[in-house]
């Protein structure tokens, strides 16, 4: 259903003779513009009527006098579609999409967003943020792919520009949600006169224009080589990464992050691992509020103790923590979770498809198996990468050192055991079950090897060494029995190490104490 809103505007104006101008604005809930028509009371010289139509940004001219402006900051404007076999070229303000003919694979109806700095994911440490009109923008629909680059134009604030920095350090970045970075797009051009970044890009997703500022150093004003002046005097801070402050956003919350400097593997496959802090964070294996996150799949027991039905689809999964539901082959709807409806009976036809309640990242989620004491997980993004939980590729019984179970063998948790790409490169997690007692289990990661082709295990490899917590002091042993079974968190990782086959040439100690609560 449409909606059409009337307004009309009289204005009073002179010229030559008092006349009455009135002009009538139509808008509609499909298309971001204006149209109308004019026409006034002094008919010598205002007895035509004119119908124009205007988008925000643009002004109305007559006799070439500026009359009504009706330039305006909008929040996202929306296009009629755009065709798969012509040319597009889209604006907000003085953001810009353009694109050549068959750039598109379907007509489909493009939408560029304005963004506050609230609605941005954090940014990566030394980053500024410089784009002009908004804080960002987000070009919908999210994920779409080209056929190939088309241009991108943002503008950029040089009042945000950081001191000792100018227009060419400018860049344009996109949001990766895969790896949650901010990554950098191909820059084309620059456009001085009109503060404008021109880059190339083949997807739709969240931009920036930003500036990668460097942590600043002390000078060395007393030392002034002279006898080779062309030779920069060495930095012994240099590429030593800092850790900002906790900053707040608008749930309430203290965080931040420290990626850990992985060296990368091949075709960029390795594991990316980040020191995350979350003032709302419980107590883990890194203490209070931090955390060393490993891509797993759990239950959800938000709504009691997981039953384990072998007849009933009874249980509610969640993929790091978003959680996952079927939909209905005919429609296309989801179907309703457990919770919400009555019990249908458990599929057994070995691969069941899940999908996110809010789809983002285009995944492909499959449930293998035919009951809860054997299930494995396997999920394809995009660009055919495969990430396989619970077991590995080519071996047909489970790892049951990356699953959690009860003492009847149902599974409650499977930890991602391997990354293979299209070209047969992979990345192996490797995982500890810690047994304390009869049926107290948790399962931590214990290394992670990559750079590894067809069936030749990777050269690098991290390794996590964690101790007891009563061996360091401690005496906050975490539990919980909502899976079903008792998990007891005991102990503390308090070294990364990095190896290139047995040689080690990176580590991170964590050091820890007892907070002024206990």
């Amino acid at each position: 259903m449409k909606t059409t809103y009337y307004f009309n505007l009289i204005i009073a104006f002179l010229v030559f003779l008092i006349g009455f101008l009135t002009f009538d604005i139509k808008t509609s809930s499909d298309y971001e513009g204006f149209s109308g028509s004019f026409y006034s009371s002094g008919e010598d010289y205002w007895g035509n009527t004119e119908t124009t139509r205007l988008v925000p940004g643009d002004s109305f001219m007559l006799s070439s006098k500026q009359l009504l402006d009706f330039s305006s900051e909008r929040s996202s404007a929306t296009t009629p579609p755009a065709y798969q076999s012509s040319a597009f070229d889209y604006c907000l303000g003085s953001a810009r999409l353009i694109g050549e003919p068959g750039m598109l694979k379907e007509d489909i109806e493009l939408t560029i967003s304005g963004l506050m700095s609230e609605e941005l994911p954090p940014l990566e440490m030394g980053m500024v943020n410089v784009t002009g009109d908004y804080a960002a923008y987000r070009m919908l629909p999210h994920g779409l792919l080209f056929n190939g680059d088309i241009r991108i134009i943002l503008p950029y604030d040089t009042t945000l520009l950081p001191v000792g920095f100018s227009v060419e350090d400018i860049h344009t970045y996109y949001y990766n949600e895969q790896h949650r970075q901010w990554q950098e797009i191909e820059r084309d051009s620059i456009d001085m006169d009109n503060k404008l970044i021109i880059s190339r890009v083949n997807h739709f997703t969240d931009f920036i224009n930003a500036i990668l500022k460097t942590p600043e150093m002390p000078e060395t004003q007393a030392y002034t080589p002279t006898t080779m002046n062309d030779i920069k005097v060495a930095n012994p801070l240099a590429s030593l990464n800092l850790i900002s402050p906790p900053s707040p956003n608008n749930k309430g919350t203290a965080n931040l992050s420290y990626q850990l400097d992985i060296p990368s593997g091949r075709q960029g496959m390795n594991p990316a691992l980040t020191l995350s802090y979350s003032s709302d964070g419980g107590n883990g294996w890194m203490g209070l509020g931090w955390d060393i996150s490993i891509p797993s799949i759990t239950i959800d027991t938000r709504w009691g103790v997981p039953q384990y039905r072998s007849d009933k689809e009874s249980e509610i999964y969640l993929m790091n923590g978003e959680q996952l539901a079927t939909k209905d082959p005919l429609t296309g709807r989801y179907n309703p979770l457990p919770h919400r409806a009555a019990w249908v009976a458990r599929d057994t036809s070995g691969a069941v498809r899940y999908y996110p309640r809010t789809e983002g990242a285009f995944q492909k989620i499959i449930r293998h198996g035919t009951s809860p004491k054997n299930y494995w997980w396997e999920v394809i993004d995009k660009t055919g990468m495969r990430y396989y939980y619970g077991k590995k590729l080519g071996i047909d019984s489970l790892d049951i050192s990356a699953v959690l179970c009860d003492k009847n063998g149902n599974i409650a948790k499977w930890g991602l055991t391997e990354m293979r790409d299209g070209f047969d490169n992979f990345v192996y997690y490797r995982y500890d079950v810690s047994n304390l007692h009869a049926n107290n289990k948790y399962f931590y990661i214990r290394e992670i090897t990559y750079t590894g082709h067809d069936t030749t295990e990777g050269a690098y490899r991290i390794e996590f060494i964690r101790y007891n917590r009563d061996f360091l002091g401690f005496s906050d042993v975490t539990t919980n029995g909502r899976l079903g079974f008792l998990e007891v968190n005991d102990q503390l990782l308090t070294e990364v190490n990095i190896f290139y086959q047995d040689t080690i040439f990176r580590g991170y100690n964590f050091c820890y104490e007892v907070g002024a609560y206990g």
